[in-house]
């Protein structure tokens, strides 16, 4: 049965320049990876911390960095790991703490995606090919020109 999932971080520091990276590991019992972020931008809501402190906050942001293309092939074991988390049920440890599938399903039925809008008239699309490009309300001659992202329900 098996198959649960793993997360731990770590902060790396280079012995020579003693600049900080901080890595997330990830793994279950079918891929492992590790996704690297230097040590100079917040990816946590408190901006006193680089990784988030809070295991929601810390999945979440694992659910949002599987989108990113600079992790380049982490982020296809990545997304292969939440989605058999998210099936199976099995539970999640983080940080040495069992968390119940049930428990977590909250967050892992959720994902995020990009929202594109039209700031004249506030019109909306979740086609990349819309950005920038004429508004689709026949009303308004603006542009889609913005772009926020959006959690849901998956």
């Amino acid at each position: 049965m098996g198959n649960r999932m793993y997360v731990d971080t770590f902060q790396r520091i280079n012995t020579r320049t003693n600049i900080s990276d901080y890595m997330i590991e990830i793994a279950d019992d079918h891929d492992y990876t590790t996704l690297i972020f230097a040590g100079d931008k917040s990816l946590s809501s408190n901006k006193n911390e680089i990784l988030p402190g809070d295991n929601m906050e810390l999945l979440r942001l694992l659910i949002k960095e599987k989108h990113n293309e600079e992790h380049g092939s982490s982020c296809e074991a990545l997304e292969n790991i939440l989605e058999r988390a998210r099936a199976n049920f099995r539970g999640v440890w983080i940080g040495g703490y069992n968390f119940d599938g049930q428990f977590l399903k909250k967050v892992l039925d959720h994902d995020i995606r990009e929202v594109y809008f039209c700031p004249d008239c506030g019109w909306e699309s979740f086609s990349d090919v819309d950005y920038e490009a004429d508004c689709g309300n026949p009303q308004c001659d603006g542009e889609m020109s913005e772009v926020r992202e959006e959690w849901y329900e998956v």
